[in-house]
């Protein structure tokens, strides 16, 4: 679910990959009968999602970018999709250990220690996520871009909206 959040914010705009991300993965929480997951999947997803966009599109201009741009176009695509990755790394135990201590009841002994759990388990699956991003957005940029499914990138000689 991280993977696709983030390349939707990356593909799209943050927006729309963290309510794709936050949704999709919140119901899915509330209809394998954990909805005590789902207020956390909801917020931590959205949160993906925006980082990714924001770095992306207002960061490293990822759609002014192509792979002709060389290192600069893969370090920009690297970055995007690691940033929300990597701020989950620390939100997931955070909210995470309140959901269990407040929504759940646990001790909070149990709960720290699900916590620093988490938060490995969370960089493991960041940086994996990470690596999938990363080549299924090189992949399907180039052929999203010849079908026309992509935003365009707005080029500097072009006038903006309302101006």
């Amino acid at each position: 679910g991280n993977t696709f959040t983030a390349l939707t914010a990356l593909m799209l705009d943050g927006v729309s990959g963290g309510l794709a991300g936050a949704i999709g993965l919140a119901l899915a929480d509330i209809m394998a009968g954990d909805p005590g997951y789902a207020i956390t999947t909801f917020i931590l997803k959205f949160i993906i999602g925006i980082v990714c966009g924001v770095f992306a599109h207002k960061v490293f201009k990822l759609q002014d970018l192509s792979a002709a741009d060389g290192v600069k176009y893969y370090v920009a695509v690297i970055g995007s999709a690691f940033s929300g990755l990597l701020v989950n790394v620390f939100t997931d135990p955070f909210l995470g250990y309140f959901r269990n201590v407040y929504i759940f009841g646990q001790e909070y002994t149990v709960a720290q220690a699900l916590t620093k759990i988490a938060g490995g388990v969370t960089f493991v699956n960041s940086v994996a996520s990470t690596v999938c991003v990363v080549i299924l957005y090189l992949a399907l940029r180039p052929a999203l871009e010849r079908a026309n499914l992509l935003p365009k990138a707005q080029k500097a000689s072009e006038p903006k909206a309302g101006k």
